[in-house]
């Protein structure tokens, strides 16, 4: 998605509201932090969230009272971008990421591999000026016990420390092989926004492509998502 600096998005400008879709991700929201973020009254941030409900970038979280979560309109402002590409070149961003996922998945350090991709967002749209490629993948852990997750986890953080990269907290450390993956498969694609299936299921009717694996798999995690055919992309999607 293409942002426009000058507009203007429930009474905030765009960035700011881009800032906010991006603290909130893929969890929930209550109008007390909706506050805390933009830094404003309750009442204010009340306005504010009935504002971005209406114009459906939120919705009510039927789970939980009172919380609210991105839909498919808020998702990818969270990650839209000020500097455009062309329809080529995020094709050939898509072309290297199922290019890597082999290498990825056969890599005996990575704890995980690789089973199913999609692609939703703007590349599904006929514009020929993206601001990004919103991509999702499925990661199925490949060992069957704790104790060979642990050696894998031991044997990623040594290697991002021989690196000079360390985790930034525990939360982190324990989410590295995960990390680890989307860290290799985004390399060198700035363009490329990743997220995991798992976290697109609050989204609802998502209307996506699956471009790697079984179309079962990700209809299975996303039941509501609405898969377009390959070819209903045009001759970019032929990778």
């Amino acid at each position: 998605m293409l942002l426009d600096k000058k507009q203007r998005i429930a009474g905030y400008s765009a960035t700011e509201i881009r800032r906010l879709m991006q603290r909130i991700g893929c969890l929930n929201a209550t109008v007390p932090f909706i506050s805390h973020i933009l830094g404003c009254s309750l009442r204010k941030a009340d306005s504010v969230t009935n504002r971005l409900r209406s114009e459906g970038y939120l919705r009510v979280y039927d789970k939980i009272p009172g919380c609210f979560c991105l839909t498919s309109k808020g998702l990818p402002l969270s990650s839209a971008t000020l500097r455009a590409i062309s329809r080529a070149t995020a094709a050939k961003h898509l072309t290297e990421l199922l290019r890597r996922i082999p290498d990825i998945s056969g890599d005996h350090m990575h704890a995980f591999t690789i089973n199913a991709v999609i692609v939703f967002g703007s590349f599904l749209s006929e514009k020929q000026k993206l601001g990004d490629i919103d991509v999702a993948v499925n990661l199925e852990v490949k060992q069957s016990t704790d104790d060979e997750y642990r050696r894998r986890l031991d044997g990623l953080l040594a290697r991002a420390w021989l690196e000079g990269r360390t985790p930034s907290n525990v939360v982190e450390a324990n989410c590295w092989p995960r990390l680890e993956v989307f860290r290799d498969l985004r390399r060198g694609l700035r363009q490329l926004r990743l997220h995991e299936l798992y976290g697109l299921q609050k989204l609802g009717g998502l209307e996506c492509c699956v471009v790697f694996g079984d179309p079962g798999t990700v209809k299975t995690i996303l039941p509501k998502a609405r898969i377009k055919a390959l070819r209903a992309l045009g001759d970019e999607s032929r990778i």
